[in-house]
């Protein structure tokens, strides 16, 4: 009866050491794949908090190739964090374009953009503020596909973010912004690639766009400027 007593301690002891390894193995998984666990490592892919928070101001230059128009065209932004943008897209022989939106309005080409412009406006500027973005609101992990994680970013009751991010090198390969205006559901599409360090910061150099899963061109960023002195007048509509 003793030897019985004691064989039975011994096996619930053992037991009780393998479940809880189990359970160490578990919590460290999702604590692997924790939302806050996972931008951290993306915010250190492109150069860490430091480094990202020191970035007031980005200036992109370089060239749009239209699928719509059939031509390739020079392109400019300018972002003032958190919410200032401009674009300015200039096609020999025509069209240019300017849009712009800040916190008091949007505009395009000089007049006040429609209600569905300014939200499409505010999504772009939306996905200029990645990866900080991310550690500024709510992340949700939606999944994993083809290898690459999804995440969720809600902007407003109306508009959202989609973010797929690559696991092995934690930068950023796709965004999809998402608004519903009315009885539409839209989404825009940015597919990122030819990634190089500016000034110490992570950037994609070329982005395939699409609209409503259609491609709409691709956009090569030939320079990269940081913290570049801007003024009131850099975003006031031009008519």
């Amino acid at each position: 009866m003793e030897m019985s007593y004691s064989v039975l301690r011994l096996i619930t002891l053992i037991a009780v050491v393998s479940f809880a390894g189990v359970f160490q193995g578990l919590a460290a998984a999702q604590n692997a794949t924790a939302p806050a666990q996972i931008v951290e490592k993306i915010v250190q892919a492109y150069g860490g908090r430091g480094a990202l928070d020191r970035v007031k101001v980005v200036k992109h230059t370089g060239t749009i190739q239209s699928y719509r128009l059939g031509k390739t065209g020079s392109l400019e932004r300018l972002f003032v964090l958190p919410g200032r943008l401009r674009v300015d897209l200039n096609y020999p022989d025509g069209p240019r374009e300017q849009r712009i939106t800040t916190p008091e309005g949007a505009w395009r080409d000089g007049k006040p953009a429609t209600a569905a412009m300014h939200m499409a406006m505010e999504l772009q500027a939306a996905r200029f503020r990645l990866p900080l973005l991310l550690t500024e609101t709510t992340v949700k992990v939606l999944g994993e596909e083809e290898g690459v994680l999804r995440l969720g970013v809600g902007l407003t009751q109306s508009t959202s973010l989609e973010v797929f991010v690559d696991p092995q090198s934690w930068r950023i390969v796709r965004s999809v912004g998402h608004m519903a205006f009315g009885s539409m559901n839209m989404n825009f599409t940015a597919d990122y690639s030819d990634f190089h360090p500016v000034d110490g910061v992570l950037f994609a150099h070329r982005e395939e766009l699409t609209a409503m899963g259609r491609p709409t061109g691709i956009a090569v960023l030939e320079r990269i400027e940081l913290n570049s002195k801007t003024t009131s007048e850099d975003f006031n509509p031009s008519p």
